[in-house]
């Protein structure tokens, strides 16, 4: 009986010892599997990182962009009004120097025929 004890312990040892290497490879398994997670979640948080900080620059390149852009409109807007306001006074000063021309020519038609009569 002694000796049937002994075997049935060695042999609920031995279960034992196999069920604790098995649980042993799980176990280091479950830490590699971790570990890979870890890694991946690292790089995803890193690239997440580097796309939110290229997305703010971006985001900064066009704001100012926009900004460039609007002050540029604002000055090609004063540069347009300016050229409709020299254009209008070209077109007044043309009309006023074709008046006083029409006038110098009525004078001189009028001192030519003067000139004529008194002669």
């Amino acid at each position: 009986a002694l000796e049937a004890e002994k075997i049935a312990a060695a042999k609920a040892a031995a279960e034992a010892e196999a069920k604790r290497l098995e649980l042993e490879a799980q176990l280091a398994d479950a830490r590699r599997e971790i570990a890979k997670r870890d890694t991946l979640l690292a790089a995803r948080k890193e690239t997440e990182r580097k796309l939110t900080s290229e997305a703010k620059a971006l985001l900064a390149a066009l704001d100012a962009a926009v900004a460039q852009s609007a002050d540029m409109h604002a000055k090609l807007t004063i540069i347009a009004v300016e050229e409709t306001e020299k254009r209008a006074m070209a077109v007044d000063f043309e009309k006023s120097a074709e008046a006083a021309v029409d006038g110098f020519d009525a004078k001189i038609a009028a001192a030519a025929a003067q000139l004529k009569t008194a002669h």
